[in-house]
């Protein structure tokens, strides 16, 4: 069975800005991207730009993020820039209000949970660093919306080049000393060691940063491991420039490819146009816990990443009644979400079962109703339109203020979305 994987070659570290060059070098069409990225609503003007620079003989190409009246903005915070983090007096933003903006956002519900979870693991390990709890977490440099453009763009990047799996080098150790909001710091950044935990790690005389906590969160929530990737066929190279200059070509290089993934059973015959994920489903049976627990322990897999989370009744042993309890995950999550298992449930274990998951590609649109603007999630199967899904929040906002009946709203977003999107009695999709 092929595989779509992309390695990671940081043979001169990553940052937010070098992973995006790389991806549009290799193929990402940088107008899309930033179509894309305009379905994130934030509260200042902002614009990308993408050229070309030689770095030490090698043609890359540079990003550059522009912001205007962002309260949150604290300069660039690329790789190779001055080591000037922040200042105190700026405010960032948190983790929360970063979650929140996403969630309200018209991004492909796929590319939002992505996004959510790579910031989600940047905060886990902000929170173990300060002794915070997550919710706790402000950040600082990471708080500017170049920042939220760096993780969001790769996320988009990677799924307009059809990447399954991804692949990392070992990465440079470099040294030195940065200032930031907290004051200054040994490099790496302690986020950074701290999300690169389990990385190989390779000295080198450079002094200057050449992993950033964006570039590392990038690695540590997408990559399989740091060594050599598959046998794999090349299809495309990305080159993604850093500022500075080093007695080496300050580049990151992104290679695209397929794999056939030995020993693997086919798969079955569909149509290439759905999406298709390899994932990790968790479950343990309890039958000796209290109800009220089964909250806390899906709302922090769902904030650690999950992508769901879901409670059967069982019949178990000596007739008890039981609870199976299920997550769905990226394989890169399974070892933090079963530590959630053994710390917020009663089981003393839990099965691990990897699984295909195949999805319709889709899109969160707006439909206009008599009462408000509704978001409704449309799924397209070969370009066609064959689902449509009122939001249910915001047929519930309606009905509080409308004092209407939750379904009578969600009937007309519904009627609303098929008049405009659904297929009509021609075969023409609207």
């Amino acid at each position: 069975m092929m595989a779509r994987i992309a390695y990671f070659d940081c043979f001169s570290g990553i940052s937010g800005d070098m992973a995006l060059g790389a991806l549009i070098h290799a193929g990402v069409d940088v107008n899309d991207l930033k179509s894309e990225l305009h379905k994130v609503h934030f509260h200042a003007d902002w614009d990308l730009s993408a050229h070309t620079v030689v770095k030490r003989g090698i043609s890359a190409t540079s990003v550059e993020i522009t912001v205007r009246g962002d309260r949150a903005h604290h300069g660039p915070h690329h790789q190779g820039h001055p080591p000037i983090h922040g200042s105190h007096d700026l405010p960032g933003r948190s983790f929360a209000e970063i979650r929140q903006t996403l969630r309200l956002s018209q991004l492909d519900e796929p590319v939002a949970s992505e996004s959510i979870a790579v910031f989600a693991r940047i905060a886990a390990a902000e929170a173990r660093i300060h002794g915070a709890t997550v919710e706790d977490v402000h950040f600082h440099e990471l708080g500017g919306i170049d920042s939220i453009i760096d993780i969001v763009g790769a996320v988009i990047g990677l799924r307009m080049l059809s990447i399954e799996k991804c692949y990392c080098s070992p990465l440079p150790l470099s040294h030195g000393t940065i200032t930031c909001a907290h004051g200054t710091y040994p490099i790496p950044a302690p986020a950074v060691t701290e999300l690169l935990k389990g990385a190989t790690f390779i000295p080198t005389e450079i002094e200057g940063e050449l992993i950033t906590p964006t570039g590392a969160g990038l690695l540590a929530h997408f990559t399989e491991g740091f060594a050599a990737p598959p046998a794999f066929s090349v299809e495309s190279v990305g080159w993604g420039a850093g500022e500075w200059e080093y007695d080496r070509p300050n580049v990151l290089r992104l290679v695209v490819g397929n794999t056939a993934q030995a020993g693997a059973s086919p798969g079955p015959d569909i149509s290439s146009g759905l999406l298709r994920e390899r994932l990790h489903v968790l479950e343990a049976n309890i039958d000796d816990m209290s109800p009220q627990h089964y909250e806390m322990f899906m709302e922090r897999a769902f904030e650690r990443g999950a992508l769901d989370v879901c409670l059967t009744p069982v019949q178990m042993k000596k007739t008890r009644p039981g609870v199976l309890l299920s997550v769905l995950c990226k394989p890169e999550l399974t070892n933090d979400l079963l530590r959630i298992f053994f710390r917020e449930t009663t089981t003393l274990g839990a099965r691990v079962q990897e699984i295909d998951r195949f999805s319709l590609p889709r899109e969160l649109l707006t439909v206009h109703t008599p009462h408000g603007e509704v978001r409704v999630k449309i799924g397209k199967l070969d370009e066609e339109v064959v689902h449509a899904l009122p939001e249910y929040d915001d047929c519930r906002r309606i009905a509080e203020q409308e004092g209407l009946p939750v379904q009578e709203v969600h009937n007309e977003a519904l009627h609303a979305a098929r008049r405009e999107f659904l297929v009509d009695n021609a075969g023409t999709t609207r």
